[in-house]
């Protein structure tokens, strides 16, 4: 990363410094650090918790991370949360010659990508192709992956976590 996302502190507790709000407008993606308006939906979902005294809604409110583009990802983050594997970072930006490419998760210091695949990702034949020429890319730079479709995190998540456990090395 560039050092442009930040870490929000709210209630006692710093989210992801990962974390990130990403607008795609007219094909062009903008990632932007948390916003104080995101910080401060934060603290009211602390505020709510003490207020009905829910405190067990801490640990969950703070893994809130708006910069998952879908249900999948949240779905797997989840997971992984669960299973104590290692934390990645959530659309990490990575400069490249093809320009700023996000992989929906990075463990940076193993130059592993995770991404989560789902029906929606390929809407056409070019779209495709280009997931595939952003795929060699970052291969090319010595990145390394592991995939999962959303079907599989929704429907066998024990089996997910095994094959992203496997390419962590542990």
């Amino acid at each position: 990363m560039d050092g442009s996302a930040r870490a929000c502190t709210v209630g006692g507790v710093a989210s992801h410094q990962s974390a990130a709000l990403i607008l795609e407008r007219d094909g062009h993606r903008q990632v932007l650090p948390p916003t104080e308006a995101w910080c401060g939906a934060i603290a009211l979902l602390y505020d709510a918790a003490a207020t009905i005294r829910a405190s067990r809604l801490r640990p969950a409110i703070a893994l809130v991370n708006p910069s998952r583009e879908s249900m999948a990802e949240s779905l797997s983050a989840g997971h992984l949360h669960m299973s104590g594997l290692p934390a990645p970072i959530f659309q990490a930006e990575i400069r490249t010659p093809m320009g700023r490419l996000y992989p929906d998760f990075l463990w940076e210091d193993l130059k592993l990508i995770g991404e989560c695949d789902g029906a929606m990702k390929y809407d056409s034949a070019n779209a495709y192709v280009l997931e595939k020429e952003r795929e060699q890319m970052l291969r090319d730079l010595g990145y390394r992956f592991v995939r999962w479709l959303a079907r599989e995190i929704m429907l066998e998540p024990a089996v997910v976590m095994a094959r992203i456990a496997r390419a962590l090395g542990l």
